[in-house]
């Protein structure tokens, strides 16, 4: 790994955090100033090494402002950075700055972030300009329709508010994924295939996502409850709003009666792994009780903006999912609701139809070091920012510091990018594969009862445990289960099962 060279010295957002000793979520890049040498980027390291020459030094280094400028035009828009270091600057000190040229473009900017961060307003008069500029770069950013505001000449284009606003960023991969368009993909892979083999399909998808999703949580409920979580997954649809009592009308269709909630948690929770009876290795801290109401009203809020501005549903499912995981707004089911989130945009989007769910967490079971390395991908920055807390002996958490910016504006690009590979793996590998196995199946049957005449669910068991025991029969599941079949009967079943499932790759 290379590192930064011993005189290099700190600018922007990286400057800002030394010099105000912010907490504060580590940012994906920071910016250094070094003598000599080109401009380089050293991108094995986290975060993103960005080293700057003496070109852009600064004429004023030691003015925060001049920092703050710097950022924004070289390394985006951070709000929780941002949120910070106005917290410490006084109010006259940005006011003189914006006075002296309100109309230019970063004068604007800190303008109007300013005041829309603190709730201050500044003693300066509406800005008489019609051009408007963006808040953030559509180049770098998925952005919403903008919002015009007036008084300051800014089009507002962020994915939430103030209480909750995401950011993703146009990665490479993320532009190759939109252009794609995986749901036309998926629709013109299904539209070959009888509706009789899409609803089997479908069926088959529905208990393949509602079982792993119960094994990602380690916790597999009795039969009768996971028929009930299945029968709500297949037949739930998406209303035309997403608000708080529809979420938690969901989270009480995917948890037992006994941890049904009826508002938000009340109380701090946390995710923890017991070492003995006293001692636990806390993983995560979600946020204080008391800020969970605004912080979710934040997330809806920007979901409903992000579908309104026709966002690409990967995005909108990404952002609310891990959104509400991150959050944590129940006591129990989270997990669950977070999965199943992202079907329900992605049906209410229409990237997907109702016939069709994609078992993202089936991919997410099957590779769990992969799934766990994005949730701790959040999870370790926000435990290594939280250091003032106490846990009782009785696993009661108390948490003494302001933590609320962490979970405020969290840049969800890796976490999107994770899921829309899980997508595109579904797509592009499995939904096929899905659709014949299905086809398949269903002729593998019709030609065993014209064989043979058995109850239904005999004729399932006969082709799983030939399927398992590589195209024969074992004796001892003769003797248990088929003792009334002729060897003649056994050896052409045996046979049908080895040509329409096992020779298609079933």
């Amino acid at each position: 790994m290379e590192h930064i060279p011993k005189e290099a010295k700190a600018i922007g957002y990286q400057w800002l955090i030394d010099h105000f000793k912010l907490t504060v979520i580590p940012y994906y890049r920071s910016s250094y100033l070094i003598d000599h040498g080109s401009i380089k980027v050293l991108k094995d390291r986290h975060p993103i090494i960005y080293l700057y020459t003496s070109d852009y030094a600064l004429d004023n280094p030691d003015n925060p402002l001049k920092h703050l400028i710097f950022a924004l035009n070289h390394e985006g828009l951070n709000l929780e950075i941002i949120s910070g270091i106005f917290a410490k600057i006084p109010a006259d000190t940005i006011q003189n700055y914006v006075n002296k040229q309100p109309t230019g473009k970063y004068e604007r900017i800190v303008w109007y972030l300013y005041e829309n961060l603190t709730g201050t307003k500044l003693s300066i008069p509406d800005v008489k300009f019609d051009h408007y500029i963006d808040l953030l770069n559509t180049e770098e950013y998925y952005t919403c329709t903008p919002i015009p505001e007036k008084r300051y000449g800014i089009n507002n284009n962020l994915l939430g508010d103030m209480r909750f606003c995401p950011f993703v960023r146009k990665t490479d991969s993320l532009k190759t994924i939109e252009l794609k368009n995986l749901d036309h993909i998926a629709r013109n892979i299904i539209k070959p295939y009888d509706h009789d083999i899409v609803v089997q399909t479908s069926n088959s998808l529905h208990k393949q996502e509602t079982l792993a999703s119960y094994d990602i949580g380690n916790n597999r409920p009795n039969k009768r409850r996971i028929d009930d979580t299945i029968e709500f997954s297949k037949n739930c649809k998406p209303e035309a709003v997403l608000t708080g009592e529809i979420l938690i009308r969901l989270q009480n269709n995917l948890v037992d009666k006994e941890f049904i909630n009826t508002t938000y948690r009340k109380s701090q929770n946390y995710i923890g792994q017991s070492i003995d009876h006293k001692n636990q290795i806390i993983g995560y801290i979600s946020p204080k009780p008391d800020v969970v109401d605004e912080l979710m009203a934040g997330l809806l809020n920007s979901t409903e903006r992000m579908i309104s501005s026709n966002i690409h549903p990967i995005i909108i499912a990404t952002t609310l999912s891990f959104g509400l995981l991150f959050i944590h707004p129940f006591r129990d089911g989270n997990g669950r609701l977070h999965r199943f989130l992202i079907h329900y945009i992605l049906m209410r989007t229409k990237f997907t139809s109702q016939e069709i769910i994609l078992p993202i967490s089936g991919i997410m079971f099957a590779n769990m070091q992969q799934y766990n390395a994005i949730l701790a991908h959040f999870s370790k920055l926000v435990i290594n920012a939280i250091t003032d807390y106490d846990l009782s002996e009785e696993g009661v958490l108390t948490v003494n510091q302001d933590t609320t910016s962490f979970y405020r504006y969290i840049d969800y690009t890796v976490e999107t990018e994770y899921i829309a590979q899980c997508i595109d793996i579904i797509v592009t590998k499995n939904l096929k594969n899905e659709l014949e196995f299905q086809k398949n199946y269903t002729v593998t049957k019709q030609k065993l009862s014209e064989i043979a005449e058995m109850p239904d669910q005999l004729y399932d068991l006969f082709i799983l445990l030939v399927i398992q025991n590589k195209g024969k029969l074992a004796q001892a599941k003769r003797k248990a289960q088929f003792k009334k079949l002729s060897d003649d009967e056994i050896k052409r079943m045996e046979l049908v099962v080895q040509t329409t499932m096992l020779a298609n790759g079933s």
